[in-house]
C-alpha cells in the first residue's frame, strides 16, 4: 500500500513539535508501508499514485485553504 502523508513541517504551534510528531509516525508507518511525506502545495501530482491519503495537522490547513479544498473535492 501506497501513503501520502499530506503536512507542513515548517508550522509553529505554541507548546507543540509538529514536525518532530510527523517524523515519528512516519517513521514507523515506512516499517509497513511505502510512504511519501509531502508539503500540501505539491501534492497534486503525487495524489493519483496513493491507495490512501494522510491530511495531518488540521491547523496548518488554513494556511492552504485552495489546496485544501481542491484535495476534499477530488
Amino acid at each position: 500500500m501506497k501513503i501520502l502523508y499530506l503536512t507542513d513541517l515548517y508550522y509553529e504551534a505554541k507548546g507543540r513539535r509538529y514536525f518532530e510528531e510527523d517524523l515519528y509516525i512516519t517513521e514507523i508507518l515506512k516499517e509497513h508501508f511505502d510512504i511519501a511525506l509531502c508539503h500540501p502545495k505539491n501534492s497534486k501530482d503525487f495524489e493519483k499514485y496513493a491507495d490512501l491519503i494522510v491530511f495531518r495537522n488540521t491547523g496548518p490547513v488554513s494556511g492552504f485553504r485552495e489546496e485544501y479544498e481542491s484535495f476534499i473535492k477530488g
